[in-house]
């Protein structure tokens, strides 16, 4: 051994430690007794070898050592003469044995060491907890440093694209459950519904692939929801309240829609004209600052307003609503007017249609990888 510092003559229960410093590709040194018998004498030692420079260690030993005192009578000194037998483990060895002396083990097979820090034991955690929910793994999982490398597996996987599609549907099915839930209220505001869509561009349909920064399009209007569709084109939504007063009404002897929803059509068809007569300027600048490519020729519009649920009259039940608002939306050519029960009902049928989709593919891959078995 080498160092001697100040480990010997150990007292009953007293564990004697000494630590040496750098020397030569040596990094780090310390060793401990054992047993301090009167015969024989035990050591231990760890050492970090690496480089002086960076301080990268490149090795780690661990070393045993019995000696015999009753040759020397100090366990102290350069192994040798005094040596009765000596071994070491290096680097994962030594990773193995902590674990084997650190866990009590019932039963006979093979083990994985797994770092407490990492995924992999969070997710032991979990198990051995029962807590095996997906929001209680993947708050697990967002704890730790390893959360990209766990992405980019999973992104690679049937199983996780399949899994990460199920993670958005669901996702999409809560945030559709709360709009019916806030538009059911006849006291919602507009406010509200625009804060709660935020840039959900998918509840419109499977036309659109995201949402246009809220700025002025226009010099004197802002538009509640600028969709951008596949193609760089805009296409406007208007939001109203989803109570008003007359949403559809009864003249001589046929349903038109009420004055509400003309008004709101009229204002989003001045956006359009706005649009028409100045989109070119506009969309020349927000290329030329801003870097962003929206093409404002012939943008549509929706206007969302109303409840087949409020004010409408008894004699109006929802089919002769959305009967009334299509023969309206018949007559005019760039502006769809929709109520929103018919958005969350619309929402709702895609995401059942893509849930069907995924549970299709799913089994679709198990069979073949059954049948690959």
């Amino acid at each position: 051994m080498s160092e001697p510092g100040d480990a010997q003559g150990s007292p009953e229960g007293e564990l004697r430690i000494w630590v040496n410093g750098r020397r030569g590709a040596r990094l780090q040194h310390r060793g401990a007794i054992l047993k301090d018998g009167r015969d024989v004498k035990k050591t231990v030692e760890l050492t970090h070898y690496g480089s002086r420079d960076s301080g990268e260690i490149r090795k780690r030993e661990l070393r045993f050592t019995s000696f015999d005192v009753r040759v020397s009578g100090d366990a102290t000194q350069e192994a040798g003469a005094n040596t009765k037998n000596s071994w070491h483990c290096e680097n994962d060895e030594i990773d193995r044995l902590l674990a084997f002396l650190c866990n009590d083990t019932s039963r006979t097979g093979r083990y994985q060491l797994v770092d407490a820090d990492s995924p992999g034991a969070a997710l032991l955690d979990l198990l051995a907890k029962g807590k095996v929910s997906p929001n209680a793994i993947a708050e697990a999982l967002a704890r730790h440093a390893y959360i990209g490398e766990i992405v980019k597996l999973l992104a690679d996987s049937d199983a996780g694209i399949s899994a990460a599609g199920a993670a958005v549907l669901e996702r999409r099915r809560k945030m559709v459950a709360s709009l019916r839930r806030l538009t059911d209220d006849a006291n919602c505001t507009e406010l509200a519904i625009q804060k709660l869509i935020g840039d959900a561009y998918w509840i419109f349909g499977g036309n659109y692939v995201g949402v246009a920064q809220r700025r002025a399009l226009t010099m004197l209007d802002q538009t509640d929801i600028p969709l951008l569709r596949a193609d760089g084109t805009l296409h406007i939504v208007e939001l109203k309240r989803p109570s008003i007063s007359r949403l559809v009404v009864h003249h001589r002897n046929h349903w038109i829609a009420g004055p509400d929803v003309h008004e709101a059509t009229a204002q989003a068809m001045n956006y359009l004209r706005a649009l028409d007569e100045q989109g070119i300027t506009v969309s020349g600048v927000l290329r030329n600052e801003l870097g962003q490519e929206y093409d404002m020729s012939r943008v549509f519009a929706t206007v969302v307003i109303g409840h087949s649920g409020h004010d409408s009259p008894s004699e109006a039940p929802a089919n002769v609503v959305a009967r009334t608002l299509r023969q309206y939306n018949a007559g005019i050519n760039r502006v769809e007017v929709i109520t929103y029960d018919q958005l969350v009902e619309n929402a709702e049928r895609s995401l059942a249609f893509e849930r069907d989709a995924q549970q299709a593919r799913s089994a679709s891959a198990s069979t073949a990888s059954a049948q690959s078995t």
